[in-house]
């Protein structure tokens, strides 16, 4: 991931880390502009109770403000104990109902059907989008459920908001 600190972070980075498999020895720091060292970790912070993942930065390493970084880190993400469940199914192109099943590209037209109380992680104010250019089928995701989400705008007048579970925001 790309991001640059909006205040000088000398600590360590958190981020949201739910259900993944990360060791630090897979983590890698690197200016996004190439200027200066790859920065390799030893230690890492897991909070299981609130999905966080705390890196610990270097000792004399501070993000300024301004600079973009390019945040690496190869994970498992967690499978359940069936072939059909849990992440693996997000990306599971190899098998349908025994056969081979090829990823597809469409335009999509999508909608959802769901009880009032549930809030729909959605672009727009209603729960019907306009038709999608043409993509890929794996890019596409639908998500309801019970969501809360924290929202600011960018500099560049962005909205954007992270949607988690109702008490992970």
């Amino acid at each position: 991931m790309i991001f640059a600190a909006t205040q000088p972070v000398s600590d360590y980075i958190t981020i949201n880390a739910h259900r993944m498999v990360i060791d630090a020895s897979d983590i890698t720091l690197q200016r996004t502009d190439e200027q200066g060292p790859v920065y390799n970790f030893t230690t890492i912070e897991k909070d299981f109770e609130l999905a966080f993942l705390r890196i610990p930065l270097p000792d004399g390493l501070t993000l300024s403000p301004g600079v973009n970084w390019t945040l690496s880190i190869t994970y498992t993400g967690f499978i359940f104990g069936q072939p059909s469940k849990g992440v693996y199914t997000n990306t599971n192109f190899f098998e349908f109902n025994g056969k081979m099943a090829y990823m597809q590209r469409a335009d999509f037209m999508k909608g959802e059907l769901h009880k009032r109380y549930i809030i729909s992680v959605k672009r727009w104010a209603t729960t019907y989008f306009p038709q999608t250019p043409l993509m890929s089928s794996y890019l596409l995701a639908m998500a309801a459920g019970h969501f809360a989400s924290l929202q600011t705008v960018s500099e560049t007048g962005v909205l954007v908001r992270a949607w988690a579970w109702t008490g992970m925001e």
